[in-house]
């Protein structure tokens, strides 16, 4: 292949380039039998030569040899850069998603035990204190009822004295006005019977000492 030379007027060379190919196969076939081994050997040899014949500018091709060269290099590193940065972004990503959703969880599970906890703990407070204010209630309607019951007690204890003292007062008033009714016809009854008997009395010595002087003055008128 014959080019010509590049814009800027460069001298051109001529380069014979001679490829040759070489190809070699080798087959190998071993049969055994209880009585006969046999080997067979087939090789093959494929020869093949191209001859190129190049016409170029040598420094022309230097370029352009150093920037595919840079080129493929380059982009060998890059593509393999960048595969492993994926790779590596990927694998990063991966386990930030995997941590990320075992901290979520974890977070979720340790939200719900305390929620859970604090729920029970409330519950237990709560009951707790329900209880406590129910006994303390019913601590002090006992309280009251036997305060009630007490001052009722006290109440009637109260009045059935006054009552009591009231009748025995009475009683007493009574007792007094019949014994002095008593002692008063008592006394007027004595009166009346010393009078009587004084009078009586007064009145038969009257008689009778009259009966006596007479009789008296009887006899010695007589005797």
């Amino acid at each position: 292949m014959e080019t010509q030379p590049n814009q800027v007027g460069e001298k051109g060379t001529t380069t014979s380039t001679t490829t040759t190919t070489t190809t070699t196969t080798t087959t190998t076939t071993t049969t055994t039998t209880t009585t006969t081994t046999t080997t067979t050997t087939t090789t093959t040899t494929i020869t093949t030569t191209t001859t190129t014949t190049t016409t170029t500018n040598y420094y022309f091709y230097y370029f352009y040899y150093y920037y595919f060269y840079y080129y493929y290099y380059y982009n060998y590193y890059y593509y393999y850069y960048y595969y492993y940065y994926y790779y590596y972004y990927y694998y990063y990503y991966y386990y930030y998603y995997y941590y990320y959703y075992y901290y979520y969880y974890y977070y979720y599970y340790y939200y719900y035990y305390y929620y859970y906890y604090y729920f029970y703990y409330y519950y237990y407070y709560y009951y707790y204190y329900y209880y406590y204010y129910y006994y303390y209630y019913y601590y002090y309607y006992y309280y009251y009822y036997y305060y009630y019951y007490y001052y009722y007690y006290y109440y009637y204890y109260y009045y059935y004295y006054y009552y009591y003292y009231y009748y025995y007062y009475y009683y007493y008033y009574y007792y007094y006005y019949y014994y002095y009714y008593y002692y008063y016809y008592y006394y007027y009854y004595y009166y009346y019977y010393y009078f009587y008997y004084y009078y009586y009395d007064y009145y038969y010595y009257y008689n009778n000492s009259y009966y006596y002087y007479y009789y008296y003055f009887y006899y010695y008128y007589y005797y």
